[in-house]
């Protein structure tokens, strides 16, 4: 294990921490509530806000981990703080950096890590937000190797690009043309289903299988929620691989059979009441903004109606997605329309 070095001007990145005099103090609902939302987003078991001293760092808020506080020699978040952008860790049992950190040779076993840096106002870097996975991430060149090779096989199919992020994807799309593309679920700045979102925004016609090592219901409903016509997790046999391609090229939707029937339980549980379960859940404010983004108001006439900042209401959007299990507007939407068409028929009831 190789501990992170100390950052420079370490004198007066401590001065800002101890300024903010939140070291130690009780867990509050903002940092859990945002914890439980990086964790949501990310699809990662382990979730932290670490706050990195001159010894230790120490856990604002933690999920997943029964730690409250690690020696700081033992921190990824203090590789984080040593620069602005996301730090990323694809596979920590092969970084020699952490290889043979008590968390990687032992439970909970953590093998991804992303983190960001917390930025005070005038820039010191103080700790991180960050998720862990106890699985790899990303497609190894190995993996994308593996995929190439199966692909070799269709002789009238020809290879036009591959990247490893969002960035790259889009920038690919954009030169290379491509009639159909294979993104993973999870890249090191984004996600696959973003990826498909904002790809698809630019080229509609583009045909998008995603894969991924998760087959929950909820993530494969997003996947195609997001425009993705296949969905397959990467233990995939080639010929079904083949398979996929060739339906979803056909103008087609390629599910991998495993994955079909949990995804249409989860439909029919929506169908018979899981959506007013997610309704029911909604706070007071949360149930005034529903009827308004329903009624297509922007973020900013949300705002301006129920006098709350744009940012405040985009904070209500995300939790309010995240219980009703949506990513988009018009599904939120789409789930209280129906709700209230329910509540027609059996005379009224109130959110």
């Amino acid at each position: 294990m190789i501990a992170a070095p100390i950052p420079s001007h370490e004198s007066a990145r401590l001065a800002a921490l101890h300024r903010y005099h939140i070291l130690d103090t009780s867990r509050e609902p903002v940092f859990d509530d945002l914890v439980g939302l990086a964790a949501y987003v990310c699809r990662a078991p382990i979730a932290v806000i670490s706050l990195i001293d001159s010894s230790r760092q120490w856990f604002k808020s933690v999920m997943g981990l029964p730690y409250t506080e690690s020696p700081l020699s033992m921190a990824f978040c203090a590789h984080t703080i040593l620069g602005r952008d996301p730090f990323i860790v694809e596979e920590a049992d092969a970084d020699e950096r952490f290889l043979d950190h008590p968390w990687v040779i032992a439970p909970p076993a953590v093998r991804f890590y992303a983190g960001v840096p917390l930025l005070t106002d005038d820039g010191h870097a103080i700790g991180s937000l960050a998720v862990m996975d106890v699985v790899p991430r990303t497609l190894t060149p190995e993996q994308r190797a593996g995929v190439r090779e199966h692909l070799s096989q269709m002789k009238d199919l020809h290879i036009v690009g591959e990247g490893g992020s969002v960035a790259e994807a889009l920038a690919l799309a954009q030169t290379m043309k491509p009639d159909l593309m294979v993104l993973d679920l999870s890249l090191p700045d984004g996600s696959g289903v973003q990826a498909c979102r904002q790809v698809l925004e630019r080229m509609p016609a583009l045909r998008v299988i995603i894969m991924s090592i998760h087959g929950e219901s909820m993530i494969v409903r997003a996947a195609l929620e997001a425009g993705a016509r296949g969905y397959l997790l990467k233990d995939v046999a080639g010929e079904q691989l083949l398979q996929a391609i060739r339906t979803v090229l056909d103008g087609q939707a390629f599910l991998q059979p495993c994955l079909v029937q949990s995804v249409l339980n989860e439909l029919r549980s929506m169908m018979d009441g899981a959506p007013s379960r997610g309704l029911a859940s909604l706070s007071p404010q949360e149930r005034r903004i529903l009827p308004l983004l329903a009624d297509g108001k922007t973020n900013k006439e949300i705002g301006v109606e129920l006098t709350l900042s744009d940012k405040t209401v985009k904070n209500y959007l995300a939790n309010m997605f995240a219980k009703l299990q949506v990513t988009k507007r018009a599904s939120a939407a789409a789930l209280y329309a129906r709700r209230q068409q329910q509540e027609g028929a059996a005379g009224g009831v109130c959110l």
